[in-house]
This record gives structure tokens, sequence and C-alpha cells, in this order.
């Protein structure tokens, strides 16, 4: 009895033995397979970016536009031409940033083209604290319009506004970086750096006594499944020269409406406001304001009327400048468009100048997706 007793223990202890050495190999085996599938799972990442890396994303884009007028006395160029042709680059650089390169020929005559660099930046997409660095050359996020290019316009020119200001707009070499506010509404605030060589009229400089320095403050509101409404407000600092004394000060507002129903209906309301102070030796020497009011319907899928009313003043309504416009817009697909149009523009203590407009622009290729 006692041989039996001993012979059940000694087979009770190896099974133990036996179990615990099992359990041991088996966590020791989900180990390994655990560290095989994160390192699978590491490897495939690294492949997907280099694959990324590998595969350009590429647009080519044509704006050619024509103008026409009757007056004599128009400086209008009375003639149809390819006012530019861009190629843009663009896609995952690795797992941190994105690129994008945009070359471009322009011209505003049809004549004598000139080559540039109009973008080329890093994107950095993945920083914490919902913050986005943006770092090259590139269009300023100040205001609105600004932030498009212009073959993405509901018009086939800028608003007077931009060509008193900014000219065609605000296209600087600098760092922008933003954060997105913890709220329960969506609020961004942006703040920039450039070199600020030339806005506007005035002469380019490399020489400036501080950078140019920008701020945009922008929200956004969905106003049920069919309606939104974003509004910002923007700040500009700019010096014209190494003057400390000298600089331009610009404030501006911005607000935009949109309604869609589907692919075949939208309506939008968009405004701009910019008011410009120019001090010289600290005294406010010059200031200006002026705005513009779009209106944008897509009444059929392929077919959009835009409206849009222009003024700017010295804050005095008698000296102002005003352009009314109407755009008449056909777009068979989402790769290419045709535009015909008219202006009125009333400058002051000049004739009024009537131009027909048209328009015809394609993209080839990919291209990111425009924003709201």
């Amino acid at each position: 009895m006692k041989k039996l007793i001993l012979i059940l223990l000694i087979l009770f202890h190896v099974s133990v033995y036996a179990q615990n050495n099992q359990t041991k190999d088996d966590s020791f085996a989900a180990e390994i397979d655990s560290e095989i599938q994160q390192a699978e799972k590491k490897k495939e990442q690294t492949t997907n970016v280099q694959d990324s890396s590998n595969r350009l994303d590429m647009a080519a884009v044509v704006d050619t536009v024509g103008f026409w007028q009757g007056n004599k006395e128009s400086t209008a160029l009375n003639r149809f031409f390819v006012r530019e042709a861009a190629l843009g680059i663009f896609n995952d650089i690795d797992h941190l940033a994105r690129g994008t390169l945009r070359l471009n020929l322009e011209t505003e005559d049809g004549i004598q083209y000139e080559p540039g660099v109009e973008e080329a930046y890093f994107e950095f997409l993945t920083l914490p604290y919902g913050l986005y660095a943006k770092v090259g050359k590139f269009l300023v996020d100040a205001g609105r319009l600004n932030t498009f290019h212009r073959h993405a316009w509901n018009f086939d020119s800028s608003p007077l506004v931009y060509e008193t200001f900014f000219g065609e707009g605000i296209n600087e070499a600098g760092a922008e970086v933003s954060i997105l506010m913890p709220w329960s509404f969506y609020q961004e605030l942006r703040i920039g750096i450039f070199n600020g060589d030339s806005i506007g009229s005035d002469a380019p400089s490399l020489k400036k006594s501080m950078p140019m320095m920008t701020a945009r403050l922008k929200h956004f509101f969905p106003l049920g499944q069919r309606w939104g409404t974003q509004f910002g407000f923007s700040f500009i600092r700019y010096a014209p020269d190494q003057d400390k004394r000298n600089y331009n000060l610009y404030y501006g507002a911005d607000a935009m409406l949109k309604w869609k129903k589907n692919s075949l209906r939208s309506f939008s309301v968009t405004s701009e406001v910019w008011m410009k102070q120019a001090y010289r030796n600290h005294v406010l020497k010059k200031k200006n304001i002026g705005g513009y009011l779009a209106l944008n319907w897509q009444f059929l899928q392929t077919w959009t009327v835009s409206v849009r009313q222009d003024v700017v003043n010295s804050f005095r309504l008698k000296t102002a400048d005003y352009e009314t416009g109407l755009w008449l817009k056909w777009q068979p697909s989402g790769f290419a468009y045709y535009r015909i149009g008219a202006t009125r523009h009333k400058p002051y203590q000049s004739l009024e100048e009537y131009t027909i407009r048209t328009q015809a622009d394609f993209v080839v290729g990919y291209h990111p997706a425009h924003k709201y």
C-alpha cells in the first residue's frame, strides 16, 4: 500500500512539473509570436512608407484666359492666351512629413513667360497636441481667397482689394504653425513668419528691418447636414525696407456661408474685408479699406453662375473704385471647366471699363481636394 501511494505521489509531481513547463513553453511561444507579429507589422509599415515615397502623385494645370474691351483708351490686351501652366508633385516623404513642389510658367500678356517655383514646402501632419507645421514657400494663410490657387477660384481675376493690397496674392518663403483648439467646435489659430520680400506694389527688397509676421484665427460651424459656415480674422505686419520706423499693418475679416443639397445643387456666399495702414517714421501716412462680396450658385450639376461686387476706397465712398462681375461656368467633369463672363470697372475719376472675359482650365493627373 505504501509503495502504491509513493508511486502516485511521484506521478502527481511529474504531472505538475510537466504542466508548469508546458505553461512556460506556451507563454514563451506566445511572446515569440507577438514579437514576430510586431516585427512583421513594422516591416509592413516601413515598406508602405517606402512604396509611398517611391510613388509620386503628379498633376498638370493649365489656365487659359481671354479679355476683350471696346474702349479705345483701355489697357486690356484684347487677346486669348495661356496665362499659366503648372506642374505639381506631392506625396508623403516618410512617416513624419509630406512634400509638395509646384513649378509654373506664368505670363500677364501671353508673350513673355516667367518660369518659377510657385510652391515648395514640407507639411508635418503628425505633431502632438493638435499642432501642424508648414515650412517652405507657399500661399500664406491670410484671408480666404489667398489660400486657393487661381484655377480654383469662382472667377477668373482677383478682386480689387487683392490687386490693390497684395497683387495676385501673398506667396512667400517661411513657416507657419497652427493649433487645433480642443473645443467642441472647430477653431484653429495659425501664426507665420516669412521673408516678406514684396507685397502688392511695394518694390521687392531682400533687406528688411524685420520679417513679415502673420496670424489667422478661423472657425467652422456646421448648420445641420447641408449648411456650414466658416469665418476668420487675419493680421499681417510687413516691413517695406530696412527702416524700423516704416511698416504696413493689414487687418482682415472673411466669412463664408455654404449650402449643398447634393452634387447637383449648391450655393455659397463669400466675403472679405481688408484694411491697410501704412506707417512711415511711426506716423500713419495712409490707410485704405476694401472688400468684395461673391455669390456662387450651382443650379445644375455642370452649370454654375457667380456674381461679385468689389469696392476699394480711402474711407471715402466718393473716391472709391468699384467693379462688378458676372460669370457663367460649365464644368462637365472634375478635371476641366469653361467660363465666360463680363465685368464693369469704375475707377475713381476715370472712364468705365466693360470687359468680356473667357477662361478654360484643365487638370491632368492626381490633384488633392481643395479646402472647404
